[in-house]
């Protein structure tokens, strides 16, 4: 606060220091009830962050989890060519192939976009509040 804005203490009565006393108790009071407002936003802000993260964590994983099944069919079918030429196992080989290109490419992407959205960092505790006086 600015001394300027300040009238003369000393020439204040007892009456018109209590009543400039509770304007600033006041004035502290919307400040502190305006940090607390914002600190409640930004916590909201993070749980819906770290929501989103755990959401995005659980779709890699069921993708991580479909590759691996493909991997598994591909060397199966590569494992049924080695014995018998057939033109169905060959097409169905291709297209798992195709599907497991595919399947790679989205987990790539998908990886290289959850390495770009970093959780916002931990809010800093509130600090102690010290007496007027």
């Amino acid at each position: 606060m600015e001394r300027a804005s300040l009238p003369d203490l000393d020439s204040l009565d007892r009456d018109a220091l209590v009543a400039l006393y509770r304007a600033e108790i006041e004035k502290l009071d919307a400040l502190i009830a305006a940090r607390d407002e914002q600190l409640r936003r930004q916590e909201e802000e993070l749980d819906a962050q770290r929501q989103a993260l755990s959401e995005h964590a659980n779709e890699l994983r069921s993708r991580s989890e479909r590759i691996e099944h493909l991997k598994l069919m591909v060397d199966k079918y590569r494992h049924m060519l080695f014995g018998k030429k057939s033109e169905k196992i060959t097409a169905q080989l291709e297209q798992f192939e195709l599907e497991l290109e595919e399947q790679e490419t989205v987990q790539a992407e998908a990886e290289a976009f959850a390495e770009r959205i970093s959780p916002a960092q931990e809010p800093r505790p509130r600090p102690e509040r010290k007496p007027l006086f």
